[in-house]
């Protein structure tokens, strides 16, 4: 599936299109590790870079085959 939303950090800017996957994906704990240890621009870690889900405000979700 994929839809247009916006950024999970602030300012939430819309402009980004989400792909979401049927299956999730499986990865070692060593990607997992290399994955918590990347840094943002500003050189702080990007723990917690997420938000709860929010309404769909008129977006419309494609369902990709």
């Amino acid at each position: 599936m994929t839809y247009n939303g916006s950024l999970t950090t602030p300012p939430c800017s819309e402009s980004v299109t989400w792909v979401i996957r049927k299956e999730p994906l499986t990865v070692s704990r060593h990607q997992v590790d290399e994955f918590r240890s990347l840094l943002a621009q500003d050189g702080r870690t990007m723990k917690r870079n997420w938000r709860p889900t929010q309404p769909l405000n008129g977006r419309i979700v494609v369902q990709i085959r």
